[in-house]
């Protein structure tokens, strides 16, 4: 098989056109209508019609457009195209097509293949993370919050908060805000206090009391969950509370036994110094008092003996009671003496006439077994009183 070449001067004048053989191997054109699919009968020194020739030129010109043309698919943020062009170069092609790619942006081509390839354009979103009130702006090629993080070097504690779910995908201008959460639990002892059981005592006079089992506080231990949102605290919860020592109950022994009133008189009182010819107490009784012989008031409802103490305080300081501290307002014990009650005292040795004054106060000598705590103006007054046994009149 060989193939005709045209000659001439003009090939549409059939007068002067003529046509010889050369053989195929000489020529690639002749392959590429084969290739096409177009079938061409040859012979040598064979003349064909000028139509004929006609034919075969435009069959080839058109062979050769066919096979120079490209078709190319871009995608561009997800939308697609396709445009056919005689370039090669992705960067002209994108030119013709006016598609503008930004500084961040990224273009890959596929390169061609049979005359075909895709130009994938992936653009750049601008993102910002917000974490411990500092934003950080972010350009991501496409990517999910995830991928941000990661990007901003920020890893999430186990329970950190996000406004988008990690997995959604980003968009331009989008804002993730992180907010920390941390738990804390903290543990705090607390005093338990002790209870009081009383018991009836038939030993022991009525106002009488005396402790049996002494109390003591418990102790318990409880847990808390501290809540801190981005480094505040905004909740503390009680999640357990465990006895740890269990309180003591302190027993009291309270008397039944009804009081007797004394027989005994004290004798009679010889005022001595430094309180000469009066008593010590200022006070003076709403009623004057009658004293018989033995300076014992007439009328006495009850009479307590027992050991006395003294005591003194600076000025403005207040009694139990709440009125100030003075001269014939004394402590005793309130189960034994309710505040308010008057009295008339004297030492039991002679040497004191306290007189009249009123229970409002108390203190720690109750323990101690004493009846009653003496107040004087000075320490010198109390030294000098010491500890000794009285005698109170009750009015």
């Amino acid at each position: 098989m060989g193939r005709t070449i045209c000659t001439g001067n003009n090939y549409m004048d059939n007068t002067h056109l003529a046509f010889r053989y050369e053989k195929p191997e000489k020529t690639g054109i002749f392959k590429r209508l084969l290739n096409a699919g177009v079938r061409i009968a040859t012979g040598r020194f064979k003349v064909l019609l000028p139509i004929t020739a006609l034919l075969l030129v435009t069959a080839i010109l058109a062979g050769v457009i066919v096979t120079t043309t490209n078709l190319i698919t871009i995608e561009d943020g997800g939308q697609f195209s396709v445009v056919t062009t005689m370039e090669k170069d992705p960067q002209k092609i994108l030119d013709a097509q006016n598609i503008q790619l930004g500084p961040d942006d990224q273009m890959t081509f596929s390169g061609l293949k049979k005359h075909k390839g895709t130009i994938t354009i992936t653009r750049a979103l601008p993102v910002k993370v917000y974490f411990q009130s500092k934003c950080t702006p972010l350009v991501m090629l496409g990517g999910t919050v995830a991928d941000a993080l990661s990007q901003a070097g920020i890893t999430l504690g186990p329970d950190d908060l996000l406004n988008h779910p990690k997995t959604t995908p980003l968009v331009t201008g989008m804002s993730i805000v992180v907010t920390q959460v941390k738990y804390v639990t903290e543990k705090v002892t607390e005093a338990i206090a002790f209870t009081v059981e009383q018991k009836v005592d038939a030993t022991l006079t009525v106002g009488q009391t005396k402790i049996e089992v002494k109390g003591q506080d418990g102790i318990k231990t409880l847990t808390y969950q501290k809540k801190f949102v981005n480094g505040k605290e905004t909740e503390v919860k009680l999640i357990s509370e465990t006895v740890t020592k269990k309180p003591v109950k302190q027993v009291e022994l309270v008397g039944s036994k009804a009081q007797t009133t004394t027989t005994t008189k004290p004798r009679p009182i010889v005022p001595v110094a430094p309180f000469p010819g009066g008593t010590i107490s200022p006070l003076q009784p709403p009623t004057p008092l009658v004293m018989d012989a033995n300076g014992v008031p007439q009328g006495c409802k009850n009479v307590i003996t027992g050991r006395a103490t003294a005591y003194t305080a600076k000025d403005g300081s207040h009694t139990a009671t709440g009125r100030p501290v003075g001269v014939g307002y004394i402590a005793v014990n309130p189960n034994q003496i309710p505040y308010g009650t008057e009295m008339y005292v004297v030492s039991a040795d002679g040497k004191y006439n306290y007189g009249y004054c009123i229970a409002a106060d108390t203190g720690g000598f109750v323990n101690q077994g004493k009846v009653a705590d003496l107040f004087f103006a000075t320490e010198a007054e109390c030294r000098a009183f010491g500890v000794r046994d009285i005698v109170i009149y009750v009015l």
